[in-house]
């Protein structure tokens, strides 16, 4: 019964951490888009995996575009972003800020 009860909370915490990392990158996104600034946005992203940014960045794609902003989130072991002008990411910026 007790490790039904761990299994089930691990599921449902699991599920809602998902949902939250989402959610805060949905802001991340919105924020860039609605500043009136022409700075990238760099994120470090404590995530495993890019999965959560090569699925949910791609919806983005053309607003990002239009607007000329760029979004890159760099993990331990990987760096994703979407740059509607390649122009406005400092890379040697980014190598040092992240």
């Amino acid at each position: 019964m007790t490790a039904s009860r761990f299994f089930n909370e691990y599921k449902r915490l699991g599920s809602l951490t998902k949902k939250q990392d989402l959610q805060i990158l949905n802001l991340q996104v919105k924020y860039l888009l609605s500043n009136e600034s022409d700075a990238a946005f760099y994120a470090k992203s404590e995530q495993d995996d890019p999965t959560l940014y090569i699925s949910s960045l791609p919806q983005f794609a053309e607003e990002i575009k239009n607007k000329k902003k760029g979004i890159v989130y760099c993990g331990s072991n990987f760096c994703v972003g979407l740059l509607g002008d390649s122009s406005k990411v400092n890379f040697e910026e980014l190598k040092t800020s992240i």
